[in-house]
């Protein structure tokens, strides 16, 4: 950097400045067609942060940023072991490295050896502030480190002999001859045997194991740029360019309105690293376009003619793909990935779609859940607070309050669907919620049904004279029939295969998985308990018909017809959704059950109940001009005047006690 005293983050860059390198890293990726990546990076490295964030921003690349910070030997919160961990649970199969040193490379390394995803499933990057000759001349490299390496890219910005065969400033190196390094190792501020001395030989330009280093054409054209800053400013001082010296004190006394530093990076000119330009005008980087930027491939030495004996510790690196000035990136050899593939690892992510059921969309579940049981709970009051007026004894609260059992029992199966490994709840216990659920659903399905049927069946025996005194227990004969059936079948299915939690893999390149209950005979034991639903539904609507005629204080055939209607559309609909929907969307398939099970439960309570109590608030009329009309004698018991007889001066009384019908 050319900085500017006193104000030093004011300065000038002949390289590439931050935001570019990443930029350019970017451009790679989305060149690779890999835009979800992970950026480990140490406390110490926050502007690589913000200027990879907006790179990834500014090229629609999905990443996420996982900081590391001491102790690094630990497995504590935010260790390096912990970033790894943080890595695998992402599932982003693109991992750039940004430490602070490479040393702190062994810890990620260990970190991802430990958790398992040091494989050839990951493309590992290295950003640009760890120098590549440092990290491959080491001896000190962990078996860990090796696996990470080995197929590891980095991207850099070039110097123009590390991408043009023929290179000026490259052929000029290499001109300087042995009286030229003499003069060198006098001037080495370095005494002999203290670390880092080092005594270049004779032909040391010339030897193809001393190359320049990294940025050398870039540190040549800042020390161009500087003197002919220089020069400039010069001439302004002594009044060549205006004619009148400008005073030193002005230069001196201002702060920063150095005039070296303000006529440097007007310059411009063709040097080492190509076209020399500054703009923004305010930090002054160098121009994007004319820099030039490479991957280079990290790949062990071959030892011997075989490629596949590689040694162990020691690599090389190889600049496999360029982004010349002005161009786009392009590939100009192969590159080798971890495990020796020349193929990039796929799919770029791990998708770790448990297809788990989201809070939110259990919140609708048990929102369900909790309207359908308040419903219940207050026609359940209801009709215990008013199971003494006529209207009500009509009614027969007990078969209604059989209904409301029902339906709070159905209800009870969506608790059951709601729930899976996200939540904590055992494998153990998933299979008990499971071997439940049809034990709910059936069994409240046909407690309603079987209420119904036996209500309807009692009035209209009562109505039809067949006999003088009706119980509740003469009537329960085929509901107990089919509900004891069920409860067979239950029992057979549950103690022999029942409903199991099992979650199977179904896309092998995924890993994607989707859990749920499953039998290996389940579908055995649901036809014929289907069929006892379909038969309670179909007597109780075949009574309903019978009962057509009998006022509606008595029977409700109008609400009943209205809500076996109802119901047989909503699952004529909702079935073949549910089979469409099944191990595709986990959302859509409990979304669909909830509200199957809610409305079934409700809409039986709401259709028969609600009329009943609007008509106490005298919201309703019911119109009594069919068979049985009401009356109330002194007594408080309910008279059922039975119309239809033969002689028109006969006429018939039902008498409506607590549990009789007479």
């Amino acid at each position: 950097k050319i900085s500017r005293p006193p104000i030093y983050i004011l300065s000038a860059k002949a390289s590439a400045d931050e935001y570019h390198r990443a930029d350019a890293l970017m451009r790679y990726l989305v060149s690779m067609g890999r835009t979800h990546v992970t950026l480990v990076y140490s406390n110490a490295n926050d502007d690589i942060l913000k200027v990879t964030s907006k790179a990834a921003k500014d090229h629609q690349v999905d990443l996420r940023v996982e900081r590391y910070t001491p102790p690094f030997e630990s497995k504590a919160p935010n260790s390096p072991w912990d970033a790894m961990r943080r890595v695998k649970d992402s599932g982003f199969r693109t991992v750039i490295l940004a430490p602070r040193l490479s040393g702190d490379l062994e810890y990620l390394a260990q970190g991802a050896q430990d958790l398992g995803i040091n494989t050839d499933d990951y493309l590992w990057l290295l950003y640009d502030n760890i120098d590549l000759d440092a990290l491959i001349s080491s001896s000190n490299l962990s078996d860990p480190l090796d696996k990470i390496i080995s197929g590891m890219g980095s991207i850099r910005v070039l110097n123009g002999f590390d991408w043009r065969q023929e290179d000026v400033f490259l052929q000029a190196w290499k001109e300087n001859n042995a009286e030229f390094v003499s003069r060198l190792n006098i001037f080495n501020p370095i005494e002999p045997e203290q670390p880092g001395y080092f005594f270049a030989p004779p032909n040391y330009f010339q030897e193809e194991q001393y190359p320049p280093m990294s940025y050398s054409s870039f540190m040549y054209d800042t020390v161009i740029a500087l003197g002919m800053g220089a020069c400039r400013a010069s001439n302004i001082l002594s009044g060549k360019s205006t004619g009148q010296p400008t005073p030193v004190e002005t230069k001196l006394h201002m702060p920063g309105s150095n005039l070296q530093y303000n006529e440097t990076i007007k310059v411009q000119f063709q040097g080492a690293s190509g076209k020399l330009t500054l703009d923004n005008g305010f930090i002054y980087t160098r121009d994007p376009e004319t820099l030039a930027f490479g991957v280079y491939n990290i790949r062990p030495k071959v030892e011997s003619s075989d490629p596949l004996e590689e040694s162990k510790h020691e690599y090389e690196y190889f600049l496999t793909s360029t982004k010349l000035p002005g161009e786009e990136w392009s590939e100009t050899g192969t590159f080798v990935y971890a495990g020796g593939l020349t193929t990039q690892p796929w799919p770029e992510r791990e998708i770790f779609q448990n297809n788990y059921l989201s809070p939110g969309v259990r919140v609708v579940g048990f929102s369900l859940f909790a309207i359908g049981i308040a419903i219940n709970l207050i026609v359940a009051a209801w009709i215990f607070t008013h199971r003494k007026k006529p209207q009500v004894r009509a009614s027969q609260p007990v078969f209604l309050g059989f209904i409301c059992f029902g339906s709070i029992t159905s209800l009870i199966t969506i608790v059951m669907l709601s729930f899976d490994e996200s939540y904590g709840v055992s494998t153990g216990t998933l299979d008990v919620m499971c071997a439940a659920s049809p034990w709910f659903f059936f069994l409240g399905y046909l407690i309603v049904y079987s209420a119904l049927f036996s209500k309807l069946w009692r009035v209209n025996k009562v109505l039809s004279f067949r006999r003088r005194v009706v119980k509740a227990k003469n009537v329960i004969a085929p509901a107990f029939l089919l509900i004891v059936c069920a409860i067979i079948i239950l029992i057979v299915w549950t103690s022999s295969d029942p409903f199991v939690w099992v979650r199977e893999t179904v896309n092998e390149e995924t890993g994607e998985t989707y859990g749920g209950c499953a039998s290996d005979h389940g579908m055995a034991f649901i036809i014929p308990l289907v069929v006892l639903t379909i038969i309670a539904t179909y007597l109780a609507g075949l009574m309903a018909f019978k009962c057509k005629d009998i006022s509606q204080e008595f029977a409700e055939t109008r609400d009943i017809f209205t809500a076996i209607l109802t119901q047989v559309q909503v699952w004529t609909i909702g079935v073949p959704i549910l089979i469409l929907v099944d191990t595709v969307s986990v959302t859509a398939t409990y979304i669909a059950r909830s509200l199957l099970i809610f409305i079934f439960s409700v809409s039986i309570v709401l259709l028969i109940m609600g009329p009943k109590i609007l008509d106490s608030f005298g919201c309703c009329s019911t119109n009594n001009s069919k068979r049985g009309k009401f009356s109330t004698n002194q007594q408080g018991n309910s008279n059922v005047h039975v119309s239809g007889l033969n002689s028109s001066t006969s006429k018939t009384m039902v008498s409506i006690t607590n549990n009789e019908y007479h």
